[in-house]
């Protein structure tokens, strides 16, 4: 029969403490929801006109990216100090782009990245300095990763990998960047994008470990569709899936909702 759980696993590191990511500061964020509905755009509503009891429909204050979107992109944004939101599309020439959109809804500038999959998940985060980290997808023989903008949108590294980032990754005090892949593997790179710091099959680690499930687990068996957490004593936080090969992404789904209900 179908097998699937899901794993909670504690990694215990060196202290270090979360990153003090950007915060919505502004008060034009305040009165703002930025929405991205996939090939249709990019949407900046008002607070005020949100505030109904009837349900009525809400007019959006701007649109933007509203042509050349091949399936726009469900990957999460990310909010600067000053109200700037930076996340990626997919555009109608196959060319995954990261963009910076002002708070009255002009574009302030789009990245394409070459050489790499097509991003409809992950997403991007902001470092202290500024800098853009967004995650990368595989396909083919192009690779996955995690690339690195300046906060104007100018490429500062790329970091290469042959698996697929579907999640958005995490910044630590230090100025590590945690992800995890679809091949169930947890990276941690160091601040120059250079060097990967730990790389991880968690469902091996957990398979060798004198865990209760350890016989449940194989190598590579696993996969990480959630970002991980970061706490103030540094240590971090994942969710992990195992899925058996004969398992569809169908399957996957229906028996987590399933699991869910359960508790």
């Amino acid at each position: 029969g179908v097998f699937v759980c899901c794993f909670f696993l504690m990694l215990r590191g060196q202290p270090r403490s979360t990153q003090s990511r950007s915060s919505a500061a502004s008060d034009v964020y305040k009165r703002q929801m930025y929405i991205m509905c996939t090939n249709y755009g990019m949407f900046g509503v008002a607070k005020a006109t949100m505030a109904k009891d009837d349900n009525t429909f809400s007019p959006w204050a701007w649109r933007a990216f509203d042509s050349g979107l091949n399936s726009g992109c469900h990957a999460s944004m990310a909010i600067d100090n000053e109200g700037n939101v930076y996340g990626m599309i997919y555009t109608s020439d196959l060319t995954t782009t990261i963009y910076s959109v002002a708070s009255d809804g002009s574009v302030r500038w789009t990245t394409p990245i070459e050489n790499t999959g097509k991003q409809d998940q992950g997403g991007v985060v902001i470092g202290t300095d500024g800098t853009v980290y967004a995650s990368l997808k595989s396909q083919g023989d192009m690779p996955g990763g995690i690339v690195a903008l300046s906060a104007g949108g100018t490429i500062k590294w790329q970091y290469e990998i042959s698996e697929s980032v579907s999640s958005t990754p995490v910044i630590d005090k230090d100025g590590h960047i945690l992800f995890g892949t679809e091949r169930g593997n947890f990276y941690i790179l160091d601040a120059n994008g250079t060097d990967a710091i730990a790389v991880l099959d968690v469902a091996g680690a957990i398979a060798n470990s004198e865990s209760a499930y350890a016989s449940e687990w194989a190598a590579t068996q696993g996969k990480f569709w959630s970002s991980p957490v970061v706490d103030a004593d540094g240590t971090i936080s994942v969710s992990y899936t195992h899925l058996r090969a004969h398992e569809t992404r169908h399957d996957l789904v229906c028996r987590l909702l399933l699991e869910k209900k359960k508790k």
